[in-house]
């Protein structure tokens, strides 16, 4: 006998650590809206995306990399 939940199951998404990854799959990722991270990159607040066959994308290593130092640096902070 299987049991059946109402509830859907969600994973967080994920960032592999090689390849890239486009502004709104990056936006879902941090947590924040596609036009507040195109205002990271005019303020140069994150690692700037290069443009690919005309699209914007970020590499996935720098972008981790980034997110480690952020964290440290409000760690040190605290």
């Amino acid at each position: 006998m299987t049991t059946q939940s109402n509830t859907p199951t969600t994973t967080a998404p994920q960032l592999a650590p090689t390849g890239h990854t486009r502004i709104m799959a990056l936006a879902q990722y941090l947590g924040i809206h596609h036009q507040t991270l195109r205002g990271w990159i005019r303020d140069d607040k994150i690692p700037q995306p290069k443009i690919i066959n005309g699209i914007k994308l970020f590499d996935n290593a720098e972008i981790l990399a980034w997110l480690e130092e952020s964290a440290q640096s409000n760690k040190a902070e605290a």
